[in-house]
């Protein structure tokens, strides 16, 4: 059974904010990306939509959600039920971008799980280990952008905490 995408507000089921076609819109924007997510099987246009949902799903926020029995954190308590805010579906292209940049793109790793390749220890003596990666996820950062601030400030008025120690992110 293939995954589908389930956008129902406030759904038992739902695990994705926005609907591909969503997607496509936001990404039309971004040229150098656009070009990547049209490359993209419906699958894996999937695949990416469900895991950037569950990153935003991850965060803490405040109140509650609106149903107790809905899948997803949003819509939130106070809040208009019956729609998902724009500031949220248009942080989950941010996240979707954050992960596809925090892959090598040799590897397929996540950035986090790169490893150091060698260290000086003082002029003419470095210890080399195995196994060591390029990391270019700045340098893809730079053209398609996607980073976890921007995930951050579409969220900001949902998010328990302030500044960079809501996301913690440790390299």
């Amino acid at each position: 059974m293939s995954l589908t995408i389930n956008t129902t507000v406030r759904g038992e089921n739902a695990n994705s904010y926005n609907e591909i076609a969503g997607l496509d819109s936001y990404f039309e924007a971004n040229a150098i990306f656009n070009a990547i997510w049209t490359a993209f099987s419906a699958d894996e246009k999937i695949q990416f939509a469900v895991l950037a949902t569950r990153g935003i799903d991850r965060l803490a926020y405040i109140n509650y959600k609106y149903d107790i029995d809905q899948a997803l954190e949003f819509p939130r308590s106070g809040e208009d039920s019956t729609k998902i805010p724009q500031k949220v579906k248009d942080a989950q292209a941010e996240m979707l971008l954050f992960i596809y940049n925090d892959q090598d793109s040799t590897t397929s790793q996540s950035g986090s799980e790169l490893s150091v390749e060698s260290v000086a220890i003082f002029q003419g003596v470095s210890v080399k280990f195995g196994g060591g990666s390029s990391d270019k996820r700045d340098d893809k950062q730079m053209t398609t952008g996607g980073t976890i601030e921007a995930v951050q400030g579409l969220l900001r008025e949902w998010l328990i905490g302030t500044g960079s120690a809501v996301f913690d992110l440790v390299r």
